[in-house]
């Protein structure tokens, strides 16, 4: 009975440090943290949407250059539902995949970063194909 106890906890905590090992690969694979704010919201600019605003959201900008043929470099961005696209569009542009949308797609955007990787405004494409340019902001209190 001991053995097993035993056992189940060794193999319970190297569960656990597998998981935690995969967290860190993931975020090696994404590149350098460049930015990251925990209260950041979009506000719509675009006449299709009256000046909406998003709930805040959490956000984290990485950066990383691939020695490849070309070499090239990546920014990932994570916000909300807003997943890394996987396009390589240099040090200024992220490009993400969104939430999905009814008929199985996912809604797109690609946002604009300053020069410290700071997102300042996202170009989105939602579920009717339609584009929506916000300011990104954060909300201090």
């Amino acid at each position: 009975m001991k053995k097993a106890l035993l056992a189940s906890a060794l193999l319970a905590s190297i569960m656990s440090f597998g998981s935690q090992a995969s967290e860190v690969t993931t975020n090696v694979d994404d590149g350098v943290l460049k930015y990251s704010y925990n209260f950041v919201y979009l506000k719509c600019e675009s006449a299709s949407c009256n000046g909406a605003i998003t709930r805040w959201h959490p956000i984290k900008v990485y950066y990383k250059f691939i020695a490849d043929i070309p070499p090239h470099s990546e920014v990932r961005l994570y916000w909300n539902k807003n997943v890394p696209a996987g396009i390589a569009a240099g040090k200024r542009v992220a490009h993400t995949i969104g939430a999905e949308c009814p008929d199985g797609s996912n809604m797109t955007a690609k946002w604009f970063l300053d020069s410290a990787f700071k997102p300042v405004s996202a170009l989105a494409t939602d579920c009717d194909g339609i584009e929506h340019t916000y300011s990104v902001h954060e909300f201090h209190f």
